[in-house]
């Protein structure tokens, strides 16, 4: 039977490990998917703004992962900073609001919604300057829940009816991450979230090659 104390510090020892290896990992994810982004703009000259949202919404998670390392593995930055814990707008949840608005654009670009492509955005930055006027902003948490929900809902379907790779990717990836987001770090069920947090890296990487492909080759590749 495992003690408390061993349990406690397997766990403090995972997060720390699984927080370094999302920093590695998505600077290699970011870099891959902007080579390939501009490799096909060289190659085709246009743009692939089905690419381009993708790199964008990687990226955004990147800028949280950014200041969570940094709160948490560091003394640059006091943890209470970056607000990993806030029920507000935090330059933590900036990066995490800002991936899934982004995840309904792409949804909504794909599906060629063009009177929805920018909502989620416009809410999202709405809701921000909002914030920065009054200092509050009491519907952001279930804005970025709800649009968290949406995204992944509409990811799954999009990739289902049109056999998009790139759609059914991200799909996965936010499944994966909601999961880590919802389960606590502490106990056993912390080893578990530990264990997710390499999985979506993991499958986040073979993402970013191109290696994921359940339908062969489509459009936005």
């Amino acid at each position: 039977m495992i003690s408390q104390t061993t349990l406690s510090i397997l766990n403090s020892t995972l997060q720390s490990l699984g927080r370094y290896l999302a920093i590695t990992i998505f600077t290699l994810m970011v870099l891959i998917l902007l080579w390939r982004l501009i490799k096909e703009r060289k190659e085709t000259e246009k743009i692939n703004y089905i690419r381009l949202i993708t790199l964008l919404i990687f990226a955004s998670i990147y800028f949280s992962n950014i200041w969570e390392f940094l709160g948490f593995e560091t003394t640059i930055v006091p943890l209470e900073f970056i607000g990993f814990d806030a029920e507000d707008f935090s330059l933590y949840y900036f990066g995490l609001g800002l991936a899934v608005s982004l995840g309904i654009l792409l949804t909504a670009y794909i599906n060629q919604l063009k009177r929805f492509y920018f909502t989620s955005l416009f809410i999202f930055f709405g809701l921000f300057i909002l914030f920065l006027y009054t200092g509050t902003s009491l519907i952001f948490l279930p804005y970025l829940y709800i649009c968290g929900i949406l995204a992944l809902i509409s990811q799954f379907y999009t990739g289902y009816k049109y056999r998009d790779n790139g759609a059914m990717g991200i799909a996965i990836f936010f499944a994966i991450a909601f999961i880590t987001i919802l389960l606590p770090e502490e106990g056993i069920i912390g080893l578990i979230d530990a264990l997710m947090n390499l999985a979506y890296l993991t499958f986040g990487l073979i993402f970013a090659l191109g290696y994921f492909r359940p339908y062969g080759q489509t459009e936005g590749e």
